[in-house]
């Protein structure tokens, strides 16, 4: 999960503060964000061409007596884009577990480990009741482990300009700039996408594989063993694990059919990465082209839409 931090922007000559930020812990590990900690924020002013400015957390800002005003306005103002952001990244994650309640799935489970689903999914729900501005998200229980093997940094990608304005007062961009800006989202938008699964149909039931980097490693040198062993197609090599957590028999011919699947969808992807592309270039407002619609499916997206029969004692609540 990403937990965050929320920091005010404080203007130490008028004594008021001026901007409630968000930085997700996973911006640490970001270069241009320079390793930044709490004592480097709270001195950006020092290293900034920003003077008189500091980033504080709210307890900080109002134990050196920044006008409590402002800083209960910004967050008045700010708190329902903060619960839209917890929205953001939880809604994807409970669809995605909402299959792991139907009856039969459900029924497999012993007791700790319903336990432990059950406690994670209330625990979501509850995430926007917690104080927003020191949200911290719960823990992956072992059964729900392939929420792991998703990239959720598409959601928390830090704003360029963002990172700008720490470092210096952010100029004006460039057409050119904000062209080279966009196509680096749809290239992520992308990047994204190759890892979101291949559905393919197996004894007459589809199901959705995975296809993300360690996987995709992982097939490679199934397929290397297949080829140097000459199995048959009808060869089973594992009981392999789906994406919604079905298992099925992975024979060399599934193998095959999913890697040729794979190299298409990665073809479409940039297919369509590359008409976003010049539509984004040749668009009149470059910066709202609109680059997330025309891609195939993925699991995500399609979880997310799914409409499943749980059971009544896990019926889902009504996300607040």
């Amino acid at each position: 999960m990403v937990n965050a931090k929320w920091y005010l922007l404080c203007d130490e000559v008028e004594n008021v503060a001026v901007d409630l930020l968000q930085i997700p812990e996973a911006w640490r590990d970001i270069p241009d964000m320079l390793s930044l900690d709490d004592e480097k924020l709270a001195t950006i002013g020092e290293w900034s061409d920003n003077p008189g400015m500091t980033f504080l957390s709210v307890e900080e800002a109002r134990s050196r007596g920044f006008n409590v005003d402002s800083i209960d306005l910004l967050i008045s103002v700010r708190a329902e884009a903060i619960r839209n952001w917890i929205r953001t990244m939880r809604d994807p994650i409970l669809a995605m577990t909402d299959a792991f309640t139907v009856a039969d799935r459900w029924a497999t489970y012993d007791v700790v480990a319903q336990n432990d689903i059950a406690q994670f999914r209330t625990a979501l729900r509850d995430l926007t009741k917690q104080n927003i501005l020191s949200v911290v998200w719960p823990s992956i229980p072992s059964e729900l482990d392939f929420l792991r093997s998703f990239n959720y940094s598409a959601l928390v990608r830090p704003d360029p300009g963002f990172i700008d304005m720490l470092q210096k007062p952010c100029p004006p961009k460039t057409i050119e700039q904000i062209k080279a800006d966009q196509w680096l989202r749809i290239h992520d938008e992308r990047e994204l996408r190759k890892k979101g699964g291949v559905k393919l149909a197996v004894s007459g039931k589809e199901y959705w594989f995975w296809t993300d980097e360690p996987t995709r490693t992982q097939y490679a040198l199934l397929a290397d063993r297949a080829r140097r062993n000459n199995f048959e197609d009808s060869k089973v090599l594992a009981n392999w694990k789906t994406m919604s957590g079905e298992f099925v028999l992975f024979t060399v011919e599934l193998l095959h059919r999913i890697i040729d699947t794979g190299i298409d969808a990665e073809n479409e992807l940039f297919e369509i990465a590359e008409l976003h592309r010049q539509e984004m270039e040749a668009s009149s407002d470059p910066l709202n082209y609109n680059f997330h619609t025309g891609w195939p499916s993925t699991y995500l997206d399609v979880s997310k839409a799914a409409i499943l029969p749980v059971q009544p004692a896990q019926t889902i609540a009504v996300l607040d």
